[in-house]
């Protein structure tokens, strides 16, 4: 989920209490800005994925209506953190999901590669994926190298 995504899951529960920002009929308004707070607005454009300085006042205006118009603005921040803190989340757990996938497919080529160079019979491989399932076990998943080849070399 882009991050702007999750911004604008932050205005769908604005907009839900009477506001719109596809409204069709609207009014034009003059008001001064800093050069500095101008230049923010810039910068901030892309990332807030708005099309002009008027979309992108228009949401901050309507988040902080929806700030003000909270009965406690401490509980309307913390569904705001919250449902950002979600979106992140979200993102995370995709690109996890997608990482261990990538990696799962990996280990599957390498253990048909290995398995068709080596010659172990059923009870050898049951055997050793019992001695790997305790040792992953006991040492909570940090197995090195080493330590497997000195098993299979003989030395402990």
């Amino acid at each position: 989920m882009p991050k702007y995504q999750a911004v604008e899951q932050l205005f769908e529960e604005t907009y839900r209490l009477g506001g719109s920002i596809t409204n069709d009929e609207k009014n034009k308004y003059g008001f001064y800005l800093s050069p500095q707070v101008s230049e923010r607005i810039d910068a901030s454009l892309a990332e807030d994925n708005c099309k002009n300085r008027s979309e992108f006042v228009e949401k901050a205006l309507q988040f902080y209506m929806g700030y003000l118009g909270s009965p406690d603005s401490n509980l309307y921040m913390s569904r705001v953190l919250s449902s950002l803190i979600n979106g992140v989340l979200t993102q995370n757990v995709d690109r996890l999901c997608s990482l261990l996938f990538k990696l799962a497919v990996e280990v599957a080529m390498m253990t048909q590669v290995i398995g068709a160079n080596l010659n172990y019979n059923e009870e050898e491989l049951r055997n050793l994926r019992g001695k790997c399932v305790k040792d992953v076990k006991t040492t909570f998943g940090k197995i090195s190298l080493e330590d497997a080849a000195r098993f299979q070399n003989g030395i402990r």
